[in-house]
């Protein structure tokens, strides 16, 4: 990276400074838990604040000291490149978490909602019923084992990490993502079935639960997906 040409730069004025910028820049770019990126953002900013308050030391003015604090760290793009590693090591545990507290919770509203059915709407047995829950268990199923794996690479297993754990932490996470919103279509797509069946069979004041535990956790299962795809990309990058 060139140096930058500070002979003829100003003093320090009014406003915020090029580290100020420089920080929203890299803030930006970076993805993963709100408090782990507000963390990143003040270890950088106490790391350029070091560097810049050592070329004060030097003779120069703060604006000239900022950027040469800048122009040695990289640009946003290289500072967030390098922390995103662990944003795929924190984002894989996020997800781990959401889907560990998220199956029970669904599967608890869900149940709420079955049990208070009062007939059956499927009283013939049903191929269509037969494959939904068929798909529902083996969905079920691969979401825990996906969202547990995830947590293992996540604790860094020293027999695991030795053969590429990013690599796996990443799979089993978008594992978990992709059964756990199969599994909630599933059920959702039999909720609308039986309520177009007979409509008497559904237990409406109780449907709030489950469509309001479906929607939480859908958006948590929505924004953890985007962030963890988003790092991976991030660090086969870098």
């Amino acid at each position: 990276m060139d140096r930058l040409d500070l002979t003829d730069d100003p003093g320090p004025t009014d406003g915020p400074g090029p580290i100020d910028d420089y920080l929203r820049d890299v803030a930006v770019r970076l993805c993963g838990p709100r408090r782990w990126r507000e963390e990143i953002v003040e270890e950088v900013r106490d790391g350029l604040a070091e560097t810049a308050a050592a070329c004060r030391e030097q003779g120069m003015n703060p604006t000239a000291a900022q950027r040469t604090a800048i122009a040695e760290w990289g640009s946003a793009r290289v500072v967030a490149g390098a922390y995103a590693r662990a944003a795929l090591h924190a984002t894989g545990k996020r997800v781990g978490t959401v889907v560990l507290l998220g199956v029970p919770l669904l599967v608890a509203t869900w149940w709420a909602v079955l049990s208070q059915r009062v007939r059956d709407p499927f009283p013939q047995p049903s191929p269509g019923v037969e494959v939904a829950a068929n798909v529902l268990g083996v969905s079920a199923l691969l979401t825990v084992v996906g969202a547990l794996l995830a947590w293992v690479f996540s604790k860094g297993v020293r027999s695991l990490a030795r053969h590429n754990s990013e690599r796996w932490r990443y799979r089993a996470s978008v594992t978990a993502v992709i059964c756990m919103g199969a599994a909630m279509s599933v059920t959702l797509t039999v909720q609308i079935a039986q309520a177009l069946v007979d409509p008497r069979s559904v237990a409406w004041p109780w449907l709030a639960l489950p469509l309001g535990s479906s929607a939480l956790v859908g958006t948590a299962l929505l924004t953890e997906g985007r962030r963890l795809v988003v790092a991976r990309r991030m660090w086969a990058a870098g």
